[in-house]
């Protein structure tokens, strides 16, 4: 391997050599040098890494051939043979059933699982279950905000649980409350425990993988992406699809002009209704094996929704009336009417702030310490909402994309 790795040092070397003796006759600029430079560099770094982890990773028996790092495959013109392409890289030896892939999965997850208390042991195939939950009336006030965050569900649902007790006319309708309120918390806290699994691999990726404007026409599977720590759109779409699949996601991938971007597919609690609008011998059948249950008990269920995995930074709206996580998650949960009904209060709140600052700086040559705190309160607080509006802006770009689910 040491013979490769000279190799490499050799070209780049004499690239160095090459570029800065092109900078010197004039033949390209100092801009162009640096940048032609850099990439020179990257280049090399690059292969040298992926030369000494091959070497590793023929020794443990991860890939069966060097070549295996440079399996690269052309990019199709269709977009449906496009994501046929990148789907056959996800799904195949190189992605998430690799070994080295799955592990890298496994020690986020195991990871997130500790830093949040649940058990290491995570069962992701069951967010895709048919789920169905019955609770009192006093729960339906729980289903009101679809994008309330989980941990103030997790809340309300342990305040219902304690105070079960005062519900129901018999011990056995109590029971009965008791065993739907903790069946729906326990799930509560998979979704919030599967959500920041999800969380903690994306933030992974952007944070260890760097993002390079690739032109090339050639797609590059997910282990080689991990080891040379670099790729384009593609590459960390791939890589992150990757990874979630290993350990049990549904993953899809979102098309745009000029962009694709990974998703996840996770899920929600939705009302469905109340037992007295369920059909009548449906109805009767439920009050029979749930003795002492009102038709006003309501019935949750549990959605999938389609999670954009964009490198989008979340926004703590705590504005005013405006109180709200703006994140892939909170955002997903949301419908259009929601997002546009929050978009326009965050235009508000902007447009009356934006002259308040205006009123102010007339009076910027006073040396009054109120005013100039009110002033920089007044930039701090605008800078938040133009950021969730770019925010709002670009999740709403997204649910426009073509999808494709990978299944």
């Amino acid at each position: 391997m040491s013979k490769y790795i000279s190799e490499v040092e050799k070209v780049r070397e004499k690239a160095r050599k090459l570029l800065y003796d092109r900078r010197s006759e004039g033949k390209i600029s100092d801009k162009a040098y640096l940048r032609l430079l850099e990439k020179n560099e990257l280049l090399g770094r690059s292969l040298i890494n992926l030369l000494k982890a091959g070497e590793e990773l023929l020794n443990y028996v991860i890939i069966k051939d060097l070549a295996d790092l440079f399996k690269f495959s052309p990019k199709p013109k269709r977009e449906e043979e496009y994501f046929l392409e990148m789907k056959r890289l996800i799904e195949g030896e190189l992605g998430s059933k690799n070994a080295y892939i799955q592990r890298i999965a496994a020690e986020i997850a195991s990871g997130t699982s500790r830093r949040l208390g649940y058990p290491e042991d995570i069962h992701v195939s069951e967010l895709y279950k048919e789920w169905l939950f019955l609770l009192p009336p006093e729960a339906e006030e729980l289903m009101d905000k679809s994008y309330s965050p989980l941990e103030e569900l997790i809340e309300s649902l342990e305040s219902l649980l304690q105070r079960s007790e005062e519900l129901g006319s018999t011990e056995e309708e109590r029971q009965f409350i008791r065993s739907g309120v903790q069946s729906m918390l326990n799930f509560a806290h998979f979704l919030r425990h599967t959500r920041e699994v999800i969380e903690d691999i994306v933030a992974w990726v952007y944070n260890n993988i760097k993002y390079v404007s690739e032109p090339g026409d050639w797609f590059k599977p997910a282990l080689h992406t991990l080891i040379v720590k670099a790729g384009d759109c593609d590459c960390l779409a791939i890589l992150i699809c990757s990874l979630l699949r290993s350990i049990g996601f549904k993953t899809y991938l979102g098309f745009e002009r000029g962009h694709v971007f990974p998703g996840v597919i996770h899920a929600k609690f939705s009302k469905r209704g109340k037992v007295g609008e369920l059909p009548p011998h449906v109805r009767e059948d439920i009050k029979k094996k749930c003795y002492g249950i009102s038709d006003d008990y309501i019935i949750i269920g549990v959605d999938e929704v389609k999670v954009p995995l964009e490198n989008i930074e979340p926004v703590n709206l705590n504005v005013g009336d405006l109180n709200i996580r703006i994140d892939r998650f909170t955002v997903s949960y949301m419908t259009d009417q929601e997002l546009r009904m929050l978009e326009e209060a965050i235009s508000l709140r902007k447009m009356k702030r934006e002259g308040e600052l205006r009123g102010l700086k007339g009076l910027i040559g006073t040396s009054n310490q109120n005013v100039i705190s009110a002033l920089e309160e007044l930039e701090k607080e605008l800078q938040i909402l133009e950021k969730a509006e770019k925010a709002i802006e670009r999740y709403l770009e997204c649910r426009k994309a073509k999808v494709y689910v990978i299944d």
